[in-house]
């Protein structure tokens, strides 16, 4: 037999004994209290959650310094601000680096047109007359000044009448004794408006338009018995009146005129005058300077004792 020639039978085993010591390798041994091994990152069962948390941290970190920011306005902040450290961790940003919301300027209402500024009527009231009171003797007022408007009308407001006592012009009230003080009045009585005569009595009237109305009475003789009540506008920083009209009374009852009514704005005053006896409304032009009794009501007796007066009324 040829020793150089292998048989078939011993070609496989050959072949088999090579594939078994390749595939079943002796594991080699692991020393004594040696550190177990390192494997890879790619090995351990399932992705590394680390950078999944650093995210999500991050995102809190984020959310926390809004919520701090909002808190530390208005009235929150105070008590933020005493905490320690917290400072250190949100540090405050300027208010400049913060975006604001354009500020919206509010609606300027459209101005009304300009007008003539008026003292309240309260101060300076139209009518001096209350229309629910009679006029005098137990009559009412006539329709002549019932009929006024407001609106042809101008403010107007009166002082109290000054009575010549011991060379000073004052009037009383109670216990209470109020002297003359405005200087335009003064002013006007010391240039002798009447001529030599005596002003028994003075007011005055001032409009809403700054004009001023005197009305003084003189008196006469005792033996004339005659006392005239005069009406004028002053003239502004001087003691000459224009033109005055005036109301005279004669005979021995008295007669004064002492009530103002209305003022027109066509410069027509509505004055009252009267007596015990006798009641009249005075229709004074102060422009033209006349006067003329609109309205007068006479009491006279009715000749039986014990019975009451007859009044009668009439108009012109």
């Amino acid at each position: 037999m040829d020793i150089g020639t292998a048989s078939p039978v011993s070609s496989e085993r050959e072949e088999n004994t090579a594939q078994t010591t390749v595939v079943y390798e002796a594991p080699s041994e692991v020393p004594p209290n040696s550190p177990p091994p390192v494997l890879p990152v790619s090995s351990v069962k399932g992705k590394s959650r680390l950078p999944v948390l650093i995210v999500l941290l991050g995102t809190l970190l984020i959310l926390a310094g809004g919520v701090f920011l909002v808190l530390k306005s208005g009235f929150v902040n105070a008590h933020l601000s005493q905490i320690p450290g917290l400072e250190r961790l949100f540090p405050q940003q300027s208010s400049s680096s913060v975006a604001e919301p354009p500020s919206v300027p509010p609606a300027v209402p459209e101005s009304p047109a300009p007008q003539v500024k008026q003292a309240p009527l309260s101060t300076f009231p139209r009518k001096l007359f209350d229309a629910s009171v009679s006029f005098a003797l137990g009559k009412g007022y006539p329709d002549t000044i019932l009929s006024l408007k407001d609106s042809d009308l101008v403010g107007i407001k009166c002082s109290r009448t000054y009575n010549l006592v011991g060379g000073r012009y004052v009037y009383t009230v109670g216990a209470d004794t109020v002297e003359l003080k405005d200087p335009a009045i003064l002013a006007f009585i010391s240039g002798n408006p009447a001529s030599g005569k005596i002003i028994g009595s003075i007011s005055s009237c001032t409009t809403e338009a700054g004009k001023t109305l005197a009305i003084y009475t003189t008196e006469g003789a005792a033996t004339e018995g005659v006392s005239v009540t005069y009406f004028g506008y002053l003239i502004p920083n001087s003691s000459t009146p224009v033109s005055f009209a005036s109301v005279e009374s004669s005979g021995t009852s008295p007669f004064v005129c002492t009530k103002p009514l209305a003022l027109t704005s066509s410069d027509v005053l509505y004055y009252e005058c009267g007596g015990p006896e006798k009641e009249a409304i005075y229709k004074i032009d102060l422009g033209n300077a006349t006067s003329s009794a609109i309205y007068s009501c006479q009491s006279t007796s009715s000749g039986v004792e014990g019975t009451a007066p007859v009044v009668t009324c009439t108009s012109r």
